[in-house]
């Protein structure tokens, strides 16, 4: 699977913002259970995503979880080896 090399930042939060509805994507932080701060920065930083949030976060969008994951650098930086492949199976 191809991996996406785009280091903007702002690539994963613009998706999700395109993606989502204006009224889903204001209440985004509601459906993830986190605070509006923290899913800014987690959609700004998609690295530092934990496993929960990242399987919320593709049921929302609607979205392959592995297709996902391996586009945007879901949770790459904070995932265990378990928790990914707990993840990707």
């Amino acid at each position: 699977m191809p991996r996406n090399t785009d280091n903007d930042t702002q690539r994963f939060y613009q998706y999700v913002l395109n993606t989502l509805s204006a009224a889903d994507f204001n209440t985004l932080h509601d459906q993830l259970s986190l605070s509006k701060r923290m899913t800014t920065i987690r959609l700004q930083k998609p690295n530092l995503m934990d496993k929960n949030m990242i399987q919320k976060l593709a049921k929302i969008l609607n979205y392959d979880l592995v297709k996902l994951v391996h586009e945007y650098e879901l949770g790459y930086d904070i995932l265990t080896v378990r928790e990914y492949n707990q993840l990707v199976n």
